[in-house]
C-alpha cells in the first residue's frame, strides 16, 4: 500500500510538472507571437513623423467642413481630403492627451490603393504591437469597410474574429450614421490621401 501510494504520488508529480511545463510553453509562444513585431514592414512605406502643426490643421480642415456643412444647401457637394501626415499627426495627438481609451503609442496611418493601414504599440497587460489593414468606400450614403487583416505582434487574428469584430463595429456606429447632417456619396483612397466626398442632406 505505501508503495502503491508512493507510486501514485510520484505519478501525481511527474503529471502536474508536465501539466506546468506545457502551460509555460504555451504561454511563451504566446508572449513571443504577441509582443513581436507586426508585418507592417511589408506595406513598403516609410515612417511617418507627426507634427502638431498638421494636427492642428486637419482640425481646421474638419472646422471648416462643419461650417460648410451648415451653411450649404440640401444636395450640395461637399469634400473632405486628409493626407496620411496629418490622420497620423492627429492620432498621435490623441494618444499623447490620452483620448484613446486604450494606452497607445506611436501610432501610423498609411493610405494605399483603396486601402487603409494601421498599426501602433498598445498596452494590453503587456506591451505589443498591433497592425490592421481595411479596404474603404461608400455605399448606401454611409462609409463601408472591411477588415483585411488584424495582427497583435505575429499573431495574426483569424477571419471569423475579425468578422465578429466588423459586426461589432458596424453595430454600433448604425445610429451615428443616421444623425449625421450629410451622406457619404464616396471615399477614394490613394497613396497618401483620402478624399471624402458627401451630399448634404
Amino acid at each position: 500500500m505505501n508503495k502503491l501510494s508512493k507510486k501514485a504520488v510520484r505519478n501525481i508529480s511527474i503529471t502536474t510538472c508536465g501539466v506546468f511545463a506545457v502551460l509555460c510553453l504555451v504561454s511563451g509562444i504566446f508572449f513571443y507571437l504577441v509582443t513581436g513585431p507586426v508585418s507592417s514592414d511589408e506595406w513598403g512605406v516609410e515612417r511617418v513623423d507627426p507634427s502638431i502643426e498638421l494636427a492642428d490643421g486637419l482640425d481646421e480642415k474638419i472646422d471648416e467642413l462643419k461650417e460648410r456643412i451648415e451653411s450649404a444647401s440640401s444636395g450640395e457637394d461637399l469634400v473632405l481630403t486628409i493626407t496620411q501626415e496629418e490622420a497620423t499627426s492627429k492620432l498621435d495627438e490623441m494618444a499623447r492627451n490620452g483620448d484613446i481609451a486604450i494606452d497607445t503609442e506611436n501610432p501610423q496611418v498609411y493610405f494605399g490603393a483603396g486601402t487603409i493601414c494601421a498599426s501602433a504599440r498598445v498596452q494590453l497587460g503587456v506591451g505589443m504591437e498591433t497592425a490592421v489593414q481595411v479596404e474603404i468606400g461608400a455605399k448606401d450614403g454611409k462609409a463601408d469597410f472591411t477588415i483585411r487583416r488584424l495582427e497583435f505582434g505575429r499573431l495574426a487574428i483569424p477571419k471569423t474574429l475579425i468578422n465578429n469584430v466588423m459586426t461589432a463595429v458596424e453595430h454600433e456606429l448604425v445610429g451615428r450614421w443616421d444623425e449625421l447632417p450629410v451622406t457619404v456619396e464616396a471615399i477614394d483612397v490613394t497613396p497618401g490621401l483620402m478624399t471624402v466626398t458627401m451630399v448634404k442632406k
